[in-house]
């Protein structure tokens, strides 16, 4: 039992984590006089009550009761169009005619609250004003359930054109109610990053330069924001390869807040010194989501036994090995590898090269 306890615990805790509230002030905890912290009364006058005889969540609840019909609203509340969120409203009707709480929520563009019309065809108008209505002639409210709590969600994604949501809540003339627990959740922005162990081997001997590249890929899910993904002093970055690559930072936008997997190309910038150069960080960032890293290891080698092409040392033959000391064809470009001078007079020398590309 005591397991199965810790188990519920720790999902719960999960998903907490997962769901962050956009609402604030939900539960209305947080007062100024006879108004809620962080919410607007658009029509009525007769305010609002920090309620603590009936409650539902903490220690407060919104108490309303108007003599006109009230709205309360909370109108910046950011959404990203493609989204899903689930919205979560508990309210307690203590009397009433059973016409006396509504949902009346909206959607904002970057100027103006969408009309009537433009709400109408989103769909969402049944979800989000009643809810149940089909346009502002609907006589759908909250059901006439006095006495105890209910609590109403829905989920919806968030229309194009859409930066933010208006949640709001009216309650009618000569209605008592009581709102608490508000809530507007979407999943927290996640960055994936493979692989997640250091990227090593971005070698070149000096003036040899760049080093050969490697890869890893990058994707996001739940995003507000787009991915930006900045190199380290002595790295350069791409998102194409063989080219394209970059000291600045790499912009992945988002769309519908989902970033699809993206390969990126990491190498060690030309014209190093010599020494190693580990440790550097790719940090890979968007609003919201925790940062992820990926890990360089490389160096700047020396340059040994460069080769006498004087007469008394003619090269006879040129070979070519890896580094596991394999006989290989050709070197491949970027790559390091050793190469082996046979000259006719009997002398060997070798040297750690890499072909530049």
């Amino acid at each position: 039992m005591k397991k199965f306890t810790l188990l519920l615990s720790f999902i719960a805790c999960v998903a907490m984590v997962s769901a962050q509230n956009l609402v604030q002030n939900g539960s209305f905890e947080a007062w100024t006089g006879n108004v809620p912290n962080n919410w607007t009364m658009l029509t009525g006058g007769s305010g609002a009550t920090a309620a603590t005889n009936i409650v539902l969540n903490g220690t407060t609840s919104c108490k309303v009761a108007p003599t006109a019909t009230t709205n309360w609203s909370q109108s910046t509340i950011t959404v990203v169009p493609g989204k899903t969120y689930e919205l979560s409203i508990s309210y307690y009707i203590a009397s009433g005619d059973g016409t006396d709480a509504r949902l009346w929520c909206n959607f904002k563009n970057s100027t103006a609250f969408f009309t009537e019309q433009e709400l109408v065809d989103t769909g969402l108008y049944p979800k989000l004003r009643g809810p149940g209505n089909a346009n502002s002639s609907g006589a759908n409210y909250f059901p006439d359930e006095k006495g105890a709590w209910k609590t109403y969600t829905t989920s919806f994604i968030a229309p194009a054109n859409a930066v933010n949501f208006d949640f709001q809540f009216r309650t009618y003339n000569g209605a008592t109610v009581y709102w608490d627990k508000l809530s507007l959740t979407s999943s927290t922005p996640t960055i994936t990053v493979n692989p997640t162990t250091p990227l090593s081997g971005f070698t070149y001997a000096v003036g040899e330069g760049p080093s050969a590249e490697q890869s890893f890929t990058v994707e996001g899910a739940d995003l507000t924001n787009d991915i930006i993904i900045t190199p380290p002093t002595n790295y350069e970055i791409s998102e194409t390869t063989g080219t394209g690559f970059t000291s600045s930072a790499i912009t992945l936008a988002q769309s519908a807040g989902a970033v699809a997997s993206t390969t990126i190309y990491i190498r060690l910038k030309e014209n190093l010194a010599v020494g190693e150069y580990n440790n550097e960080t790719i940090t890979i960032s968007s609003t919201g989501a925790t940062d992820e890293t990926v890990i360089c290891n490389g160096e700047v080698t020396t340059t040994t036994g460069l080769v006498n092409t004087s007469a008394d040392k003619t090269i006879k033959t040129t070979e070519y090995y890896n580094l596991q000391g394999t006989q290989i064809a050709e070197p491949i470009q970027g790559q390091t590898c050793i190469k082996k001078v046979t000259f006719e007079n009997g002398s060997v020398e070798t040297s750690k090269v890499v072909v530049k590309k």
